[in-house]
């Protein structure tokens, strides 16, 4: 089994989460612009401006079409697919749960190719490599 098929699914303290995100460099992600956060508040009908001055990423995977994945592409191919409803993903978002999880299958939405991603949020990580340095639950 590959180390990235090992990452735990876990939750942690607000501590905890904020020296992993600390301690990690996330220059290798592709971070969501302002233009995108506001494509993320519609697309989750939420009010302009409350994702504002959050942070979404997704690890660089460019497509064979030559489109770079996004948060975007990350949270349609959840919709989708019926992974989580938009309330969902808006508790998730906006929530005080910390946590990591297991990397997913992103389908970019130029072309339909499916790709695995990892993603960092304000409180939700897919850490590149797993997080066993955390210990388990």
């Amino acid at each position: 089994m590959s180390k990235q098929n090992e990452v735990i699914t876990k939750t942690v303290t607000q501590q905890e989460y904020e020296a992993y995100l600390a301690a990690n460099d996330f220059s290798n992600y592709t971070k969501s612009d302002p233009k995108e956060i506001l494509k993320i508040e519609d697309l989750l009908e939420l009010r302009s401006g409350i994702l504002k001055d959050e942070s979404y990423s997704v690890s660089k995977v460019i497509c064979s079409c030559g489109k770079t994945l996004t948060f975007f592409d990350f949270l349609t191919t959840a919709i989708s697919e019926n992974s989580h409803s938009k309330l969902f993903l808006v508790h998730a978002l906006l929530g005080n749960k910390y946590g990591f999880q297991k990397p997913r299958l992103v389908t970019c939405s130029a072309c339909g190719d499916q790709h695995i991603a990892y993603y960092t949020t304000p409180n939700y990580s897919c850490p590149n490599g797993g997080i066993t340095h955390l210990g388990t639950n």
